[in-house]
């Protein structure tokens, strides 16, 4: 992401407001978030109950997750989490705690506590996690385009998410004659995948085809298609592959 903007809108709001962005690599598109019933946990605290206090909940994961515990804390220092949690940040009205686990865990309680030190108030906690891949593979898509000659004259989508837009600058070079591109991704999901190619509303005089379709990973072909197939700005083009 370069200088990507995120925006919330509230309404009927009284008392201070805070919301947090988190950009998470690796993320598991077949299945975003853990599908382990525990999961998302809602816990209300008791924040003013005899200091030092604590807060407790318990949730399973099913794998390789990024846990992510969202606590609203009226307007105390931070809570003491269990060993290996990131605080973000840690004070004020409410902190947002994460940790990556390597492998399925299984009754985990996190707690939002006060220190012997500090009090704070943990109001309610919340608490969900995000599926991470077990291992990451980068694989290569690569082709060769007829005609692709305009910047950004043609756009990629990979199971409908935004891949890339080619040529990245105007290459008259390319005009009447094929091309050769390629693009690295390690977003491929385990299954059925989709690539499709969208050109542009302009230029529309020539057919951009494309033809020696490949997917590739370090250590061999995952699938090749050598047929020339039309890309105009009347159709589109897609291939589905497997990995």
């Amino acid at each position: 992401m370069t200088a990507d903007n995120v925006s919330a809108a509230f309404s009927d709001v009284n008392g201070p407001l805070n919301f947090h962005v988190i950009a998470v690599a690796g993320v598991d598109f077949s299945s975003i978030f853990d599908q382990n019933p525990s999961l998302p946990s809602m816990t209300p605290c008791n924040p003013f109950a005899p200091q030092p206090l604590s807060c407790s909940t318990s949730f399973s994961t099913s794998g390789k997750d990024l846990v992510v515990a969202s606590i609203a804390i009226n307007d105390m220092p931070g809570c003491q989490t269990p060993p290996g949690f990131t605080k973000n940040p840690g004070g004020g009205w409410w902190e947002a705690d994460y940790q990556v686990f390597p492998s399925a865990q299984s009754n985990y309680t996190f707690s939002c506590s006060s220190s012997s030190t500090e009090y704070t108030e943990p109001v309610a906690m919340a608490i969900d996690a995000i599926t991470l891949r077990s291992s990451v593979t980068l694989y290569t898509i690569s082709w060769q385009g007829y005609d692709w000659d305009g910047g950004n004259e043609e756009t990629l989508t990979l199971n409908g998410q935004f891949l890339a837009s080619l040529p990245t600058v105007d290459s008259p070079q390319n005009g009447g004659t094929w091309a050769s591109f390629a693009v690295n991704t390690t977003v491929l999901v385990q299954g059925v995948n989709t690539l499709t190619f969208t050109h542009a509303s302009w230029d529309c005089g020539v057919s951009d085809n494309v033809e020696n379709f490949q997917v590739t990973n370090a250590t061999s072909v995952v699938y090749t298609n050598s047929t020339s197939l039309p890309l105009s700005c009347a159709q589109t083009l897609s291939y589905a592959f497997n990995v």
